[in-house]
């Protein structure tokens, strides 16, 4: 089991893979059909210093809460329920697996968001 501190990209990093996929579609238009992926953040396995892989979002289209894949034990999970799931567990939702086990010092800022 994991802690899963939470990661953010911060928005240069989001404009630079913009700015590249906006650069291969103008090469190969026919990329612009398979929408606009980004390799969000590491996963739990990489946040350990494990070899791992990526949370990736996937944008087909304009949504405002896309799903974030590769997230362990949460398939489709949307990034506004990862992020309450974050701020629930004080930034560690992979203690949500094991709540008996988790670290006492997080019940203390552990908060139910409300947006």
């Amino acid at each position: 089991m994991l802690p899963d501190p939470l990661v953010l990209p911060d928005v240069r990093y989001l404009r630079y893979s913009w700015d590249e996929h906006r650069e291969q579609v103008e090469d190969d238009p026919e990329l612009a059909e398979g929408g606009f992926g980004i390799d969000f953040a590491p996963d739990e396995l990489h946040k350990a210093n494990v070899s791992g892989a990526t949370h990736d979002i996937l944008l087909l289209r304009a949504v405002a809460d896309p799903v974030i894949h590769g997230v362990g034990g949460r398939p489709g999970i949307t990034l506004v329920d990862y992020l309450r799931l974050s701020i629930s567990w004080g930034g560690m939702p992979g203690w949500s697996f094991k709540a008996d086990q988790a670290p006492a010092v997080l019940s203390g800022p552990r908060a139910h968001p409300d947006f």
